[in-house]
């Protein structure tokens, strides 16, 4: 039985899945980061490649923040997590019929084919299906969040509000 200044399971489970899947590729990112510089898409765009490795784990740090946050009963915490949902379900769509995910594209096959010597036709392909597969997986994770932590948000602040007077 659900106590009364319990966080709902469901937004429980996604800050902890949150934490779980991406603070390896904080941790990965932030050694590439040094070591490899390449442009990635975001929000339609491609973001040149001596930002891009520092933008994507800053917004990685962020979001794991904001689930820790969320863990530890801060209303500030499911804010943040809400609004990288909204940013999530922007950025798909907006990456995906974009010519900075063509251009990704381009640029990750001719990486394949340097470095595993496959044709680029085929790395091309590959790359494509990773892309468009990553994109759709995104966005619908992303909807699904955003569902829980709308739907759940009155009970989340409930629990901060028994737990330390609402902090």
């Amino acid at each position: 039985m659900k106590q009364p200044n319990e966080i709902p399971a469901s937004i429980r489970i996604i800050a902890i899945l949150d934490i779980a899947v991406k603070t390896p590729f904080v941790l990965i990112r932030a050694f590439l980061a040094a070591r490899h510089h390449s442009a990635g898409p975001f929000l339609g765009f491609l973001v040149p490649a001596g930002v891009a490795p520092l933008l994507f784990t800053f917004l990685e740090a962020g979001s794991l923040t904001f689930a820790i946050g969320t863990l530890r009963r801060k209303r500030w915490g499911l804010d943040g997590l809400t609004a990288y949902a909204v940013l999530g379900l922007f950025n798909a769509p907006l990456v995906l019929f974009s010519r900075a995910r063509v251009a990704y594209e381009e640029m990750m096959a001719d990486r394949l084919v340097r470095q595993i010597g496959i044709p680029l036709e085929r790395a091309l392909h590959l790359q494509q299906i990773i892309s468009t597969t990553t994109y759709v997986v995104v966005f619908l994770i992303g909807a699904v969040c955003l569902y829980f932590f709308l739907t759940r948000r009155g009970a989340f602040r409930a629990a901060c509000a028994g737990q330390n007077g609402g902090a």
